[in-house]
């Protein structure tokens, strides 16, 4: 669980962060913000957040109780009547959005729903003692400092770095090196062109 939860952790903070966007590589800043790619990634997360607390709830079942509740609404009943959820209510609503999201048309998450599915489990699993109550993971970007190149047609070099954070520490890192050519200098992106 803990793995799979760490690697959702990650997702969720990359896919709705509000600068998440689309880049064409190789055309300098085209840049494009869709409010459809954040409501795209939010609900294929909550789908993902709802399948990590069903795995959970697996856990808190007997093999018979396995058997006879074969849905996550009826799992989500049997913990209920045995009084081992913190909010009954609040969970088959996750449920009940997880349905919708997954089965009709323009039933779209959005990340606020999302953040708000994902404290309510987070709480339950918590609860059951199946995760640590820990600090959020968090995107952080950072530009290195420019460094010249011994290529004489680059004016300079610069490495662009995506980190999670969770607290002081980082969990995720992904770097790419920038070059920024000389005025007149850049290689051809025309790919008949032999350079």
């Amino acid at each position: 669980m803990n793995e799979a939860g760490h690697i959702f952790k990650i997702r969720r903070a990359l896919l709705t962060d509000q600068n998440l966007c689309f880049a064409v590589d190789g055309v300098p800043n085209f840049v494009i913000r869709l409010p459809e790619l954040q409501r795209a990634t939010a609900s294929m997360l909550y789908v993902n957040a709802v399948a990590l607390l069903d795995d959970a709830i697996e856990t808190r079942l007997s093999p018979v109780e396995l058997t006879t509740a074969r849905t996550l609404g009826r799992r989500l009943k049997t913990l209920r009547d045995r009084g081992d959820l913190l909010n009954y209510e609040a969970l088959d609503l996750i449920r009940f959005r997880r349905n919708e999201i997954g089965h009709e048309l323009e039933k779209d998450a959005t990340p606020e729903e999302l953040d708000t599915a994902c404290g309510a489990i987070q709480n339950q699993l918590a609860a059951w003692g199946l995760v640590l109550d820990e600090p959020p993971y968090i995107l952080q970007w950072e530009r290195s400092a420019t460094r010249e190149s011994s290529d004489p047609r680059v004016a300079f070099e610069q490495d662009r770095i995506l980190r999670i954070m969770r607290g002081d520490s980082w969990v995720f890192e992904s770097k790419t090196n920038v070059v920024v050519w000389r005025i007149g200098k850049s290689p051809s992106l025309d790919p008949r062109d032999p350079q």
